[in-house]
């Protein structure tokens, strides 16, 4: 898997290509569209999809559910220097993101679960900006841009927002959110995600 993880804050972002196949990309989009042409909003849908276990049932969404796990637990291997393949989330929430020209999303986070992420199903040159979690270093930016197939991943603590977009094509992506199948905090209670996650690379 080519990847890239950063580390611009006191966190790690994933960031990889998934190499899907055109058909999956194309029916998946497919189906989005057709639920956001049933709802009316003129910039931005964002929500979560009508049958809340589509990764369940769907056949498209089942296979995309089993990759981005794949890529999420070999994200937490690659930061906590694991000498295995761990096996450890599931998958918590999917919803959809159709932003349509001079559409943006606000600021904020994802408290509830510890891992959250998004794949684009169509370029654009919008990025999404992550804000450093210091309150004396807000105006440490990381931008991630767009494309096609690009998957990241990031803590749901960490604070982001998505600037506006001028194009004249709709940009097209999935969002989730990762829980774990098992508690992960260990006999003194302590967990072992606690930010910031490079203090804990060896445990």
């Amino acid at each position: 898997m080519k990847h890239t993880i950063v580390n611009p804050f006191p966190c790690n972002i994933f960031e990889t290509i998934l190499e899907l196949d055109s058909t999956l990309i194309d029916s998946i989009t497919s189906t989005i569209m057709q639920e956001a042409n049933t709802i009316s909003n003129d910039e931005l849908i964002s929500t979560h999809f009508l049958k809340p276990s589509i990764h369940d049932w769907d056949d498209n969404f089942k296979l995309l559910t089993e990759v981005l796990l794949n890529s999420a637990n070999f994200y937490y291997q690659e930061i906590k220097n694991l000498p295995f393949d761990p096996k450890i989330f599931v998958m918590q929430r999917m919803w959809f993101n159709v932003y349509k020209p001079f559409a943006s999303m606000r600021i904020h986070e994802h408290n509830e679960s510890p891992y959250v992420g998004t794949l684009y199903l169509t370029d654009s040159t919008a990025p999404i900006c992550f804000t450093h979690p210091s309150a004396f270093r807000l105006n440490k930016i990381y931008k991630v841009t767009p494309a096609k197939g690009k998957l990241i991943i990031w803590p749901g603590w960490l604070m982001h927002e998505v600037w506006t977009s001028n194009e004249a094509n709709e940009r097209i992506s999935i969002s989730f959110k990762l829980d774990f199948k098992v508690s992960n905090r260990g006999l003194d209670n302590r967990s072992f995600d606690t930010e910031p996650l490079d203090q804990y690379n060896h445990i």
